[in-house]
């Protein structure tokens, strides 16, 4: 299978094994009988830690597409893992982080968050 970012198909035909962590926004807290109260919204919200290698060309069009074309958060993008499973995403780091490594292989560490 193979993994996309957006327009871009990732080279290596696969994602580095990704982190997906739900989280919700609710706050707990005990009341005076000692029972409990919950209050924020009842949904989860999702996030995919991916981290990718790709050769130094492909880093920087990624990149570029993330900052120019989805401007950060501001735009959604498709996300295709590489079980083919495609999701409604913005990217959600303030910054792209590129680690350069030998043999002009770039890693990747992206963060993104599933559309609500």
């Amino acid at each position: 299978m193979s993994f996309k970012i957006g327009p871009y198909t990732i080279s290596r035909g696969a994602l580095t094994p990704y982190t997906e962590d739900e989280e919700s926004d609710q706050i707990r807290q005990k009341d005076g009988d000692g029972g409990v109260v919950v209050t924020g919204v009842p949904y989860k919200d999702s996030y995919f830690r991916a981290l990718i290698r790709v050769q130094r060309n492909e880093a920087i069009a990624i990149g570029g597409y993330l900052a120019n074309n989805c401007k950060f958060a501001a735009l959604p993008l498709t996300l295709v893992d590489g079980n083919g499973i495609t999701r409604l995403v913005r990217f959600w780091d303030k910054r792209i982080r590129k680690k350069y490594l030998a043999g002009g292989m770039v890693e990747m560490d992206l963060l993104f968050r599933a559309e609500v």
